[in-house]
């Protein structure tokens, strides 16, 4: 039970950091905020709360950068949305990390792990839960990257590497269940400390 406790806090730790750096990140987009209308510039956004709100949307544009540049220069406009882009990437991977429990992520691990550490669940059965919870998730992934290729051409990269995690998650869970059936989960990675 120790060591499940162990993992559970590790696994916990990469999620956390995204849920607290997203703040963190947001108060460096106040200061340029405020250091942009100090400097007779302007953002687009007629707060710094504004701005961070947008940016908080991992599936929006991030915060728009076109004012800073046209007001106050490239540079700043870089910085401005680089902090952006910051917010939107860590909120992104904390809802990635914590709501899809898909092996490899952390919320696979996040899952089986809680599942047996308070729950009392068996590692087959936690196996089973995360094939259910898994197998989904990576099919509308591979459905949105797809959906992304069809509809924007190239889809992008970030569009072609969900759906190839898709795809890994797909491999993952049919090991997972193979290993599941021959009584062998012991011998998966995810299910060493059970």
């Amino acid at each position: 039970a120790k060591m499940l406790r162990n993992d559970l806090l590790v696994v916990a730790a990469g999620p956390t950091t995204h849920f607290v750096q997203a703040p963190v990140w947001g108060l460096l987009l106040w200061l340029f905020f405020v250091l942009i209308e100090v400097a007779n510039g302007t953002t687009g956004y007629e707060s710094a709360w504004d701005a961070f709100v947008q940016a908080l949307n991992p599936l929006g544009g991030g915060v728009q950068f076109y004012s800073v540049w046209q007001t106050v220069g490239k540079w700043p406009a870089l910085l401005w949305s680089v902090v952006g882009s910051a917010i939107q990437l860590n909120v992104a991977l904390f809802l990635f990390n914590v709501f899809f429990p898909m092996y490899p992520a952390d919320g696979a691990k996040l899952l089986v792990t809680s599942l047996m550490f308070f729950c009392g669940v068996s590692p087959r059965r936690a196996a089973l839960v995360l094939i259910c919870a898994s197998v989904p998730c990576a099919l509308l992934m591979i459905a949105y990257a797809a959906y992304g290729l069809i509809e924007a051409g190239a889809g992008g990269l970030l569009g072609g590497l969900m759906g190839w995690m898709g795809v890994m998650s797909l491999v993952e869970a049919n090991n997972i269940w193979k290993l599941r059936k021959a009584r062998r989960l012991n011998t998966h990675p995810l299910f060493q400390v059970a």
